[in-house]
């Protein structure tokens, strides 16, 4: 079977991405490196020179998994989808292992998959916001990511702008999924997301190159496959391809590498975004001058493999779990400016907060031996129960704390008289990398933050 140029887009997309993933994890993210965090990055950069090659295709699949499995948990938007995105790369994977098939059959496996994580992300980016916070322009997150953005557009203070930023954030992401889901319409909403993603990484609010270039990985799987070959057999291209291929274009891409390492290194995430218009920008060039009609989503028929609906329903119960009482982490709540927790709840459509797990709240007044509580402490910030017992079961044996849980009194407890809590709430450890939550912040209106 000759490769299909659809394929190779999506493969070079997503060795890119584990490129400037394992910069992100390495030079920016505060968490340590391990082995299987710089096999991402040499499989990502293998993958992006090569995108036909089988061993740094399963190299970068296995360094997802292995690292998503070491790194947890991470309060990350980009974590998450990631480590979705890896799974299924992973139950793909080994599918065409088992059936001896090709990469090309690997992929389309995988991309109806990924083509519903996409539609997710979007239907969650949208709905976790509709709450009466994120319109508040005195603590939106929208304002907040737009007054990062770089000059001249974060110089736009006023009324105007701020309310731009913010129901414009509703309706461009709510235009981006109808498009893509309407054949006709899906070209067009293709080249609208891939640009809403690379302008959003341009903010410097934070680290955004690397969630914005997975998210253009998956926006490929929604390409008509006549536009890649159309724009890979152009002149232009082929020119430009062929002056890559050259001693001056290798040296040319390395020093581009190295630019995008010394953003990162150097603590500065909007000269990393603007930097991924340099990989990107092809990729809306070819769509905005390639245009195509009705399309489909290669391999959408093949849902014959009983993984594909489970991991997505489950993927929509984590995006849905907030609202279910369950963990508020890693379900697409971030800089959403969501509040559900304590009995509270400021969404539009949710009016009557959940019970479960986010009823009771733990404010730690002193502690000892669990460092993570010291951010807590000087950010005035509250804990959900269970992760207050989550992190003093994880602590050593000195560990104490003097907490308040709801509006009881302060009491003073170690972490062998907690034990009996541990044995009573807590699930296994295995779980609760994946089962955790964001820090709880009380105030009204809700501020935005990184971490909740």
């Amino acid at each position: 079977m000759q490769p299909i140029d659809s394929h190779r887009v999506f493969l070079a997309s997503i060795g890119m991405f584990g490129v400037v993933h394992w910069l992100m994890y390495v030079f920016w993210w505060p968490t340590p490196a391990y082995w299987s965090t710089h096999l991402i990055g040499i499989s990502g950069l293998w993958l992006l020179m090569q995108p036909y090659t089988r061993i740094p295709l399963f190299g970068l699949i296995a360094g997802l998994v292995i690292d998503g499995w070491l790194q947890a948990p991470v309060f990350s938007n980009h974590t998450m989808l990631k480590n979705w995105v890896a799974l299924g790369l992973l139950v793909a994977g080994i599918e065409t292992l088992i059936r001896r098939k090709s990469v090309d059959w690997f992929i389309e496996r995988f991309a109806p998959y990924g083509a519903m994580i996409l539609i997710g992300m979007y239907f969650f980016g949208v709905f976790h916001k509709i709450n009466t916070d994120f319109i508040d322009p005195s603590v939106s997150c929208a304002v907040a990511l737009w007054q990062a953005m770089p000059i001249p557009m974060g110089m736009k203070e006023s009324e105007f702008w701020h309310g731009l930023g913010i129901y414009g954030t509703f309706v461009i992401e709510t235009v981006i999924a109808v498009c893509i889901l309407v054949p006709r319409l899906r070209h067009m909403g293709v080249f609208i997301g891939i640009g809403f993603h690379m302008l959003l990484a341009s903010s410097g609010y934070e680290y955004y190159a690397t969630f914005s270039l997975l998210t253009v990985s998956l926006h490929t799987l929604f390409l008509d496959p006549k536009l890649h070959k159309r724009f890979l057999e152009a002149p232009r291209f082929l020119r430009a391809l062929n002056w890559l291929k050259s001693p001056v274009g290798r040296l040319a891409f390395s020093a581009y590498l190295g630019l995008f390492a010394f953003a990162t290194i150097g603590g500065q995430p909007v000269a990393a975004g603007l930097l991924g218009f340099g990989y990107v920008g092809p990729l809306l060039w070819a769509l905005w001058n390639f245009r195509t009609g009705p399309t489909q989503i290669f391999g959408l028929n093949e849902l014959r493999s009983i993984w594909i609906p489970l991991l997505v329903l489950a993927f929509y119960l984590s995006g849905f779990s907030p609202y279910l009482g369950m963990k508020t982490s890693q379900s697409f709540n971030m800089f959403a400016n969501l509040q559900l927790e304590g009995g509270q709840s400021n969404h539009l459509l949710v009016e009557d907060a959940p019970d479960g797990y986010l009823r009771d709240l733990v404010f730690v007044e002193s502690f000892a031996g669990v460092p993570w509580f010291a951010t807590i402490n000087k950010e005035g910030l509250y804990l959900v129960y269970y992760d207050f017992l989550n992190h003093m079961e994880r602590a050593g044996p000195g560990a104490r704390a003097t907490d308040r849980l709801n509006d009881g009194p302060l009491v003073t407890r170690t972490r062998d008289e907690l034990q009996p809590e541990f044995d009573r709430i807590l699930h296994p450890r295995w779980v609760r990398k994946w089962f955790h939550f964001n820090p709880v912040d009380l105030r009204h209106p809700k501020p935005c933050a990184v971490n909740r």
